[in-house]
């Protein structure tokens, strides 16, 4: 995870780097949308950011920061939807009943919240950069393979 969290660190900092941050959604070519897919396959590793990775791709082949958050957020409904199938469909057969009322409303209140950060991330990425999830995930990744490698 230390690693990974590095790694992010990095596909964070290039994508500022070198993104020029001047294309909108309506530019997104295939080509484009297959590189982003691509670095969402990689959130499978523990510790990569799904949205840190599709947002760093994205901004990295030119899109505005609000423009790959949104880009990533509806690349994610997909994955999540599906999860959220298969987890119904697995429920079914579980030796304890589902309170399906009770599934229903913390979807509902999941969605909603998801909803708000969403949109206060995209309204957060449309001024500023990602320097603070940079440093965050340098800093959580020195100390988790610090503690890793102390035995701790």
């Amino acid at each position: 995870v230390g690693w990974s969290l590095l790694v992010t660190a990095v596909v964070l900092l290039v994508g500022e780097l070198v993104g020029r941050r001047n294309r909108d959604l309506s530019t997104l070519r295939l080509p484009d949308s297959v590189i982003i897919g691509f670095a969402q396959m990689l959130s499978v590793l523990p510790g990569i950011s799904r949205s840190g990775m599709t947002i760093s791709i994205a901004i990295g082949l030119g899109m505005t920061r609000a423009a790959a958050a949104r880009f990533s957020m509806l690349l994610a409904t997909p994955a999540i939807a599906g999860a959220g199938l298969l987890l119904a469909a697995n429920s079914v057969n579980a030796p304890a009943p589902v309170n399906w009322y009770a599934a229903l409303l913390g979807a509902c209140i999941s969605a909603f919240t998801g909803y708000l950060v969403i949109a206060g991330l995209i309204r957060f990425l449309k001024t500023r950069s990602f320097r603070p999830f940079i440093v965050y995930c340098v800093i959580l990744g020195i100390l988790v393979l610090a503690a890793t490698y102390s035995g701790f």
